[in-house]
């Protein structure tokens, strides 16, 4: 018998092999199970996102909706659903692009037309395509479901476009009602007291805005304009001074509040607000008509005039500036230039005082086509080119070949320098030729 030790077995035999393939397919079963487990959770995560960010929309809930579309996408692919939901969800933050985009998606995934369409409708009408929203309006508040005030808000703007002042109150009231939570019907309101110089009832709409939500930054500026008419500077200025830092840096705070400094006194004080605003918005014309009126209160004709005249070349029909640079021009020694500016000024403010009277039988008699054209042509003439050309739009609704209107909207088209439109419009009022 050898003393040699039996060389060590270097295969394992049989039994050996089929214990280990045993163990590979129990862990390869595993993991299939573990990966079966994890879609299911994710599918079951999805779907509760998209269950959630439902409720919070019903709730009005927006930033909670996003927050849970944000788990839905990240645990399942984006579904149609999903797309649609966001859509919602950007259509109330107003982030129109993002509409457009979702509701493509979402009609490639197979989502319900009449529910897209309806989504798109609402997209129009939150941002001023009346005509494309045209008679929808009574199917959008039969199913107005979470999306009432947005429809509400839409509605009121156009029927302030078209001066239909009875139909917007009506809504207003009925906005209050069913979400006495929100501001945004007290805003509206006092913006309709602001258009109709009620001075008084706009203050108490936008003290009533502030009393729900104390940080709407914007209902502050509005009741401190209010203020201002009612040549109440201290308690303006102390609005002005509560709005947030980032308001603040708006062009029409900075002029408010410069306005109000120079009131108690204080000129070069409310000039370095006014120089530091227009360093920073070099042509807009809030500001440059600020400082331009400011310069001429100081005796800096020269500087008002230089400040002045740009903003009358964007705004004709401001007989504000007008009048302000009129003043400069004559303090300057050129009369026969302010002569012209001051003569155009006193035919504009003959016009402008018969607006509350004309406007007052609108009110009556929505329908009345002459003097609806009488007060579209004095605003786009003397107040607002942009407000007379609403005007102008709103004869339209009721006789779309008005040839007036047509006509002037054509001038007003030509001078924005879309002359396709001012085509369209002499094509429409006849005045091709």
């Amino acid at each position: 018998m050898s003393g040699k030790m039996p060389e060590k077995l270097t295969t394992a035999g049989p039994a050996a092999r089929k214990v280990k393939s045993s163990g590979r397919r129990k862990w390869f079963t595993w993991l299939i199970v573990f990966g079966m487990l994890l879609v299911a959770c994710c599918a079951v995560l999805s779907q509760a996102g998209l269950w959630q960010s439902r409720l919070a929309l019903d709730a009005r809930q927006n930033s909670r909706a996003a927050s849970w579309l944000r788990v839905a996408g990240m645990c399942w692919p984006r579904n149609a659903e999903w797309h649609f939901l966001s859509a919602v969800v950007s259509r109330r933050a107003e982030r129109f692009p993002e509409v457009e985009s979702h509701l493509r998606m979402a009609h490639k995934l197979g989502w319900s037309v009449s529910d897209l369409e309806r989504e798109q409708t609402l997209a129009m009408a939150q941002t001023g395509q009346f005509r494309i929203v045209g008679n929808k309006w009574s199917n959008l508040f039969k199913t107005a479901g979470s999306d009432g005030p947005e429809i509400c808000e839409a509605y009121v703007n156009f029927a302030l476009s078209r001066f239909r002042l009875d139909e917007a109150a009506s809504v207003l009231e009925g906005w209050k009602a069913d979400f006495p939570e929100d501001p945004a019907p007290y805003m509206m309101e006092g913006k309709i007291n602001v258009v109709q110089m009620q001075w008084d009832r706009a203050e108490a709409s936008f003290r009533r805005a502030l009393k729900i939500d104390s940080a709407l930054d914007e209902a502050r500026l509005e009741l401190a304009k209010c203020l201002i008419e009612k040549l109440d500077f201290l308690h303006a200025e102390e609005q002005l001074e509560a709005v947030s830092e980032k308001f603040q840096s708006k062009p029409e705070v900075i002029a408010a509040l410069a306005n109000c400094v120079a009131q108690r006194g204080e000129l070069q004080e409310a000039l370095q607000l006014l120089e530091s605003g227009v360093s920073s918005h070099p042509d807009d014309e809030i500001l440059l008509g600020a400082l331009g009126r400011l310069q001429l209160m100081r005796g800096q004709n020269e500087a008002a005039i230089a400040a002045l005249k740009p903003v009358l070349a964007i705004a004709p029909a401001n007989t504000e500036i007008r009048y302000a640079l009129a003043q400069a021009l004559r303090n300057s020694g050129d009369e026969k230039s302010a002569q012209e500016h001051f003569r155009l000024v006193d035919e504009g403010t003959r016009a402008l005082r018969s607006l509350p009277q004309l406007q007052s039988k609108i009110a009556a008699d929505p329908s009345d086509l002459d003097t609806r054209f009488t007060i579209a042509s004095v605003t786009w003439k003397w107040k607002s080119r942009k407000d007379g050309a609403a005007w102008l739009q709103s004869i339209l609704d009721f006789d779309p070949q008005h040839r007036g209107a047509n006509q002037l909207l054509a001038e007003h088209c030509e001078n924005e320098g879309n002359l396709e439109r001012a085509a369209y419009h002499r094509e429409m009022g006849g005045l091709s030729e």
